[in-house]
């Protein structure tokens, strides 16, 4: 990408932003093309008033045609460039690699448990054992253990 490039683009953006603010304001000034001028304070109130309630409708029909043409945008730039990017970046460099690690992790640990394979038989083995022993005092009734503590 060469800096030309990033400026206009940088400068795209900046003049972009006063016009779309501008867009939103500058129609809401058609209800100033009054011939009278406000007489009191409930006037100028009102015409206030008419303004701040007009403003949620022009922005959400900007915002919905502007969503609508991101939106479409968006899924065609997703499927034609960057979906197909990814993919074949993750299938040419990221899946070989990642295999390698997996496989050498594998390998790796399959050793270490056939190692302690027969440690851990053993040791499932006494904790079995301790569990028999133990589950005749685990068994007893809630209300037999509280009989227990009051004694």
């Amino acid at each position: 990408m060469s800096f030309k490039y990033i400026l206009s683009y940088k400068v795209i953006i900046i003049l972009s932003i006063p016009v779309l603010a501008m867009s939103l304001i500058l129609p809401n000034f058609c209800f100033a093309q009054t011939a009278e001028t406000p007489k009191d304070f409930e006037e100028a109130k009102g015409f206030g008033m008419k303004i701040i309630k007009s403003l949620p409708d022009a922005t959400r029909g900007a915002w919905g045609e502007a969503k609508g043409i991101w939106q479409r945008t968006w899924v065609k730039w997703w499927r034609n460039d960057i979906k197909p990017w990814f993919r074949a970046m993750w299938y040419k460099r990221a899946k070989p690699f990642t295999d390698r690690i997996i496989n050498k992790v594998r390998t790796l640990l399959g050793q270490e448990i056939e190692k302690r394979e027969p440690i851990l038989k053993q040791e499932f083995e006494k904790e079995k054992q301790e569990l028999k022993q133990e589950l005749p005092g685990i068994s007893k009734g809630l209300w037999e253990r509280f009989k227990e503590l009051l004694k």
